[in-house]
C-alpha cells in the first residue's frame, strides 16, 4: 500500500465524516448547539479563508473534533451509523496520528499502512461510501493510484456547443482525460468540475471534446448542454486578437445560457432557473477566471440542484469545485500535433526538417498545444522559426500574465523564489528561504496552485514529501519577464547560501559530537530546514534570548510537528530557563516520537540528564541512562550513566563507567568525565567514613580524587569546575587523613599526597573554594601539629603572598574593554584604549562567573599577557559592575 493510497484513503474518510455531519446533524441544530465553545474559532477560520464565504463550518473542523461531534449527536444519526460511530471510536487513536503524518508530508511510522487499512475497513460501506470505494480500489488492484479515486456520479444534453478549433488535427493525446472527465460528469458525484491549467494548455479544447462526447453518449446522461464563454482574446501567429462575442460578466453568462434554451430569453438568474426546471442540464463555462468566484457562486446557488457544471479556468473557483489539472501533452502526442500541423498547413520551411529537430521544437515549446499552434502560425506568417523559438515573450505573456498580475505579494515572492532556485522545493524550503511563516507559505502555494503556475508531486515511500516546482511555462515566463535584480532573487540566494553553510556545520557537528546539546540531527534530508530553525533557536538561547528561541522552535514545530528533534531542543531550552516540568514534558514527547533505536537512545541520554541533574530524580533517570549507553556505548553515555549511578550511591559501578569515559573521551567530554569522577571518589569517600567508619578508605578515595583533578589541571586545563573539585577533594583528604592518624591508622598514599598538594598549591588559588581548603589545613594543624601540615600552611601563605603581590602589581596594569564576539569556549575583547581585539579563553575567567552567562557587549576588566607566539591574550577576566 503506497503513501499516495494512504493519503487518498484518509482524505476519503475525512470527507465521509463531514458529509455525515452536514447531512444529519447540521440541519437539525443551531450552530451554537453543534459547535459549542469551538464556534468562534471555526467562524474565525472561515473568515480568514479568502474562499470561505458560504462554506459550512464543518469544513473547518479537524478530523478528531468532527468525529467527536458525530459521537455527541448520535441520536440524530441512523441507528447503524450511530452504532458504527460509537463502537469504532477507538479506531481514531490509530487514524488521527496517521492522518497527521500523511497530510503534513512527514515520515510514516512503521505499521501505518497495515493499521490504517485495518481500522477503516471496519466502517460500514453503506454510509462511509468514499472510504469504502478507496478500500475496494486498493483491494482490487494493488497498483491503483489515487488519481483514479473519487469519481463523481453521472448526468445529460441538447446544445449550443461551438465548433471545435482543432478539426485539422483532432484532439491529440487527451483520450484518457476525455474518458475520465466524461465518466466523472456522468456519475454526478461532484456537481462542479473545473479543468485547471496554464494558458494555452488545451483546457477549452478538452472541454469541447468532453461536451461533444456526452452529446453522442448512448446513455444520454444529459438532456441539455449549454455553453458560455468568457474568453476575450485569442493568440494567433500575428499576435493577440480580441474576441467580440464573449460574455464579460455574470449577466452575460446568464444571457448566453438562456438564449440557448429560449430564443426570446431576456431575464436573469431567476428566469434562467425557471427555464431549466425539469431538465437535467450540463453547463459548460469557458475561461471562468475572467469573473470572480463569487459571481459563479451566485449562478450556482440560483440554478436548480440538478444542474452539473464543467468549467475551465487558469485559477479555479476556490470552492465547490473538484479540480482536474490539465497538463502538457506527452512528447509523443506533441510531436504528432506538430507533424500534422506542418502537413495540414503546408508550412514549406518546416516540411524538410529532421525528426531530431522536430523533437527539439516540441521540447522548447514545452509540449503545449497552443505554443505549437502559435509556432506553426507564426512561421506560416513569415517569421523565422529559430527566432520564434528563441523569442516567446508574447506567448508567455498571453499564457501567464493575467494570472501573475493578480497574485498576492506572498504568492509572487514564492513564484520568484522557485524560479531563482531552479529546482523542486518543499514548503519548508520556502519558509526558510523567504523568511515567511508556515501559514504564509501555504497560502501562497495554494494561490499558485489555483493559478496553475506550479505542479507538485508526493515522493517517498516511508516518508511522504511534497515537492513543488513551477510549470515549464511559468518558469520561462519568470525567467524572461521578472527582473534579474528583483530583491526576492537576492534574498533567496543569500538565505540559501547561509543555509548551505549552516548545514555543512550541522553535519560536521553531528559527526564529531553525536551528543552535543547544540548538535541537531535529521532523519531525512527534508528535515534540514527544520534543523536550521532549531540551530538558530539554540544560538538565541545561548545569548539569553529565550522568547526568540521559543518562537523559532514553534516555527520548526509547525513545519515538522513529528520531528523528535523539535521537542528535544524545546526541552533543552526549557531546562535552561529553569522550567523543569515543561522540559521533562518536551523530552518525553521527543522520546515518544523516535522510531530508530539510535534516536531513541539520544533522547534517553538527554532525558536522563535532565531528570538526574535538574529534577534530582536519579531513580527515574537511571533506566534512560542505561538504555542510552547500551545502544550508543560512547564516552558521553558512560559519563552520564556513571554519574547517575553515583547519585544512586552505587559508587563502585558508577566509578567503573566514569573511569571508562575518562580513558576514551577527548576534549570537553573528558573534562566533564574527570570532574564527575573526582566528585564520585569524594562521594564514596564520604560514605566510607560516615557509613562504614573507614577513614583509611575515605582518605584513599579523596586522595585519588585530588590526584585526578590536579593532574588534569597540570596538563593545562584551568576550568572553574575542575579547580573547585580539586580544592574540595584536597580539603576532604586533609580531614580524612587527620582522622585516620588520630585513630592510629596509616595511609600509604599520605606522604605523596602532602608533597603533591604542597608543590601544586598555586593551582588552587583561583578557586572559589580556596578559603575552605585554607581553613581545613589550619584547623587540622591546630588539632594535630605535624610537619606535613606545617608545610601545607607555609605553601598556602606563600601562594597568598604571591597572589597579593601580583594583584598590587597588576592593579595598575588592569585594562578595560567590551566583549565583542563569543564562540564556543572563547571570545574576543575590544580594548578600551587601544581598540585592539584581544583573545580570551573561558579558563581565564575569575570572580565566579561562567562563560555561558556572558553576552556580547558586556564591559569587563582583565590583565593583558603576551603568548609565546607574540599574540595578545586576556587573563583574569571579570565583569565590571
Amino acid at each position: 500500500m503506497s503513501s499516495q493510497q494512504i493519503y487518498a484513503l484518509v482524505d476519503a474518510f475525512e470527507r465521509d465524516v463531514r458529509e455525515l455531519l452536514t447531512r444529519y446533524v447540521v440541519p437539525d441544530l443551531e450552530e451554537s448547539e453543534i459547535f459549542g465553545t469551538s464556534l468562534a474559532d471555526l467562524v474565525a477560520r472561515r473568515d480568514a479563508d479568502p474562499a470561505g464565504h458560504d462554506n459550512e463550518l464543518v469544513e473547518y473542523l479537524d478530523l478528531r473534533p468532527a468525529y467527536d461531534l458525530l459521537n455527541s449527536h448520535r441520536g440524530l444519526l441512523p441507528s447503524d451509523v450511530a452504532r458504527d460511530t460509537r463502537e469504532l471510536t477507538n479506531e481514531l487513536e490509530v487514524v488521527v496520528p496517521i492522518r497527521h503524518r500523511v497530510m503534513h508530508s512527514r515520515p510514516l511510522a512503521p505499521g501505518d499502512r497495515e493499521q490504517i487499512l485495518s481500522s477503516l475497513v471496519k466502517f460500514s460501506h453503506r454510509y462511509w461510501k468514499r472510504t469504502a470505494r478507496i478500500i475496494d480500489a486498493i483491494k482490487a488492484d494493488a497498483s491503483w493510484l489515487p488519481a483514479d479515486a473519487l469519481k463523481p456520479l453521472e448526468d445529460k444534453i441538447r446544445h449550443n456547443l461551438p465548433q471545435s478549433e482543432y478539426d485539422e488535427t483532432g484532439l491529440l493525446g487527451r483520450d484518457a482525460e476525455v474518458t475520465k472527465i466524461c465518466s466523472d460528469l456522468k456519475r454526478k458525484r461532484d456537481s462542479v468540475i473545473t479543468l485547471c491549467g496554464e494558458g494555452g494548455i488545451g483546457k477549452t479544447a478538452l472541454a469541447v471534446e468532453v461536451a461533444y462526447s456526452l452529446l453522442d453518449d448512448p446513455d444520454e446522461p444529459f438532456d441539455l448542454i449549454l455553453w458560455a464563454s468568457l474568453k476575450t482574446e485569442r493568440l494567433t501567429g500575428a499576435g493577440v486578437q480580441t474576441l467580440n462575442n464573449a460574455a464579460a460578466s455574470l449577466v452575460g453568462i446568464t444571457e448566453q445560457l438562456g438564449l440557448a434554451v429560449k430564443n426570446d430569453f431576456a431575464g436573469g438568474i431567476a428566469e434562467l432557473s425557471a427555464t431549466l426546471e425539469g431538465f437535467t442540464p450540463l453547463i459548460v463555462i469557458d475561461n471562468l477566471e475572467t469573473i470572480s468566484g463569487d459571481d459563479f457562486i451566485k449562478l450556482y446557488e440560483g440554478l436548480p440542484d440538478q444542474v452539473s457544471y464543467l468549467v475551465t479556468s487558469r485559477e479555479g473557483i476556490g470552492q465547490l469545485e473538484r479540480r482536474v489539472p490539465v497538463g502538457p501533452l506527452s512528447e509523443q502526442a506533441a510531436l504528432r500535433l506538430l507533424n500534422q500541423l506542418i502537413k495540414f498547413r503546408s508550412v514549406g520551411s518546416l516540411s524538410h526538417i529532421s525528426s531530431e529537430a522536430r523533437v527539439n521544437i516540441v521540447r522548447q515549446l514545452r509540449c503545449s498545444p497552443l505554443a505549437i499552434r502559435w509556432f506553426i502560425l507564426a512561421t506560416e506568417a513569415g517569421n523565422q522559426p529559430l527566432d520564434t523559438i528563441r523569442h516567446q515573450d508574447q506567448l508567455l505573456d498571453y499564457c501567464v500574465r493575467s494570472v501573475y498580475d493578480n497574485l498576492s505579494d506572498g504568492a509572487v515572492n514564492a513564484f520568484i523564489a522557485m524560479e531563482a532556485l531552479k529546482r523542486p522545493v518543499t514548503p519548508d524550503d520556502l519558509v526558510l528561504l523567504l523568511e515567511l511563516s508556515v501559514d504564509g507559505v501555504n497560502t501562497a502555494l495554494k494561490e499558485l496552485s489555483r493559478g496553475s503556475l506550479v505542479k507538485s508531486q508526493v515522493v517517498g515511500d516511508s516518508s511522504m514529501v511534497t515537492l513543488i516546482e513551477l510549470t515549464e511555462t511559468a518558469r520561462r515566463f519568470a525567467g524572461s519577464m521578472v527582473p534579474r535584480d528583483h530583491p526576492v532573487r537576492g534574498l533567496v540566494q543569500q538565505n540559501e547560501s547561509k543555509f548551505l553553510r549552516d548545514e555543512e556545520v550541522r553535519v560536521n557537528d553531528e559527526t564529531t559530537r553525536k551528543l552535543g546539546p547544540n548538535t541537531v540531527r535529521v532523519r531525512v534530508e527534508t528535515d534540514a530546514p527544520s534543523a536550521h530553525f532549531l540551530r538558530r533557536a539554540l544560538s538565541e538561547s545561548r545569548k539569553g534570548s529565550f522568547d526568540e528561541s521559543f518562537r523559532l522552535i514553534e516555527e520548526a514545530k509547525r513545519l515538522n510537528p513529528e520531528f523528535w528533534e523539535v521537542h528535544r531542543v524545546e526541552g533543552f531550552v526549557h531546562a535552561k530557563t529553569g522550567n523543569k516540568l515543561a522540559a521533562r514534558e518536551s523530552y518525553v514527547a521527543a522520546y515518544d516520537l523516535t522510531s530508530l533505536p539510535e534516536h531513541r537512545a539520544i533522547v534517553s541520554h538527554f532525558l536522563a540528564g535532565h531528570l538526574a541533574r535538574n529534577m534530582k530524580d536519579s531513580d527515574a533517570a537511571l533506566p534512560y541512562a542505561r538504555h542510552a549507553h547500551d545502544v550508543l556505548h560512547i564516552p558521553d553515555t558512560a559519563a552520564s550513566l556513571g554519574s547517575t549511578l553515583v547519585w544512586q550511591k552505587q559508587y563502585d559501578e558508577g566509578i567503573d563507567f566514569l573511569e571508562h569515559a575518562v580513558k576514551s573521551a577527548e576534549g570537553q567530554i573528558r573534562l566533564i568525565a574527570v570532574t564527575a569522577l573526582t566528585d564520585a571518589y569524594c562521594r564514596r569517600a564520604e560514605a566510607a567514613l560516615a557509613e562504614d567508619r573507614n577513614p583509611v578508605q575515605a582518605a584513599f578515595d579523596a586522595i585519588c580524587a585530588y590526584g585526578l583533578a590536579s593532574d588534569e589541571i597540570n596538563r593545562g586545563i584551568a576550568d572553574t569546575k575542575i579547580r573547585d573539585a580539586a580544592c574540595d577533594a584536597a580539603s576532604a583528604a586533609v580531614r580524612y587523613l587527620a582522622t585516620a592518624e588520630r585513630l592510629g591508622n596509616e595511609v600509604d598514599a599520605a606522604a605523596e599526597f602532602y608533597d603533591k598538594l604542597a608543590d601544586r598549591m598555586g593551582q588552587l588559588k583561583a578557586s572559589d573554594r580556596w578559603q575552605y581548603l585554607r581553613n581545613a589545613v589550619l584547623k587540622q594543624l591546630v588539632a594535630h601539629d605535624s610537619y606535613a601540615l606545617r608545610r601545607l600552611v607555609r605553601s598556602i601563605n606563600a601562594v597568598d603572598a604571591e597572589s597579593s603581590a601580583r594583584a598590587d602589581s597588576d592593579s595598575a596594569d588592569r585594562r578595560r574593554g567590551v566583549i565583542r564576539r563569543l564562540k564556543g569556549g572563547f571570545g574576543f575583547i575590544e580594548d578600551e584604549s587601544s581598540k585592539e581585539s584581544i583573545y580570551f579563553h573561558k579558563t581565564g575567567l575569575v570572580g565566579g562567573i561562567y562563560f555561558s552567562s556572558l553576552v556580547e557587549g558586556m564591559q569587563v576588566q582583565f590583565r593583558h599577557s603576551t603568548e609565546e607566539n607574540g599574540k595578545s591574550r586576556a587573563e583574569d577576566v571579570e565583569l565590571l559592575v
